[in-house]
């Protein structure tokens, strides 16, 4: 098999894309666009899609009127107010980013 970074061959097992964990990382570490501000950044993540926490949650208050809206009203258990909080899937979703 041959490493998707540098193309040596490496004898690792089947399946395994990369020779070392050095070429794993560099491979993971390209440079992305920021979705929301449009700056260049590295992040090791592979499915980043923003440069930082910020851009993130600005980028999803702004579209959350779209049809794809990650807010969901919720209820507070103790005074009864009600208020907007991303869905716990989404919510999980960028505190692993």
């Amino acid at each position: 098999m041959f490493c998707q970074m540098c193309g040596e061959k490496h004898n690792k097992r089947k399946g395994t894309k990369f020779c070392s964990d050095k070429c794993r990382y560099q491979f993971r570490t390209k440079e992305k666009i920021c979705k929301n501000c449009g700056d260049i950044f590295v992040n090791p993540i592979a499915k980043t899609k923003f440069c930082s926490d910020k851009c993130s949650k600005k980028w999803f208050i702004d579209h959350k009127e779209k049809k794809d809206n990650p807010f969901i009203i919720k209820t507070c258990k103790v005074c009864g107010a009600t208020f907007e909080s991303l869905s716990s899937y989404i919510s999980d979703k960028l505190n692993r980013e």
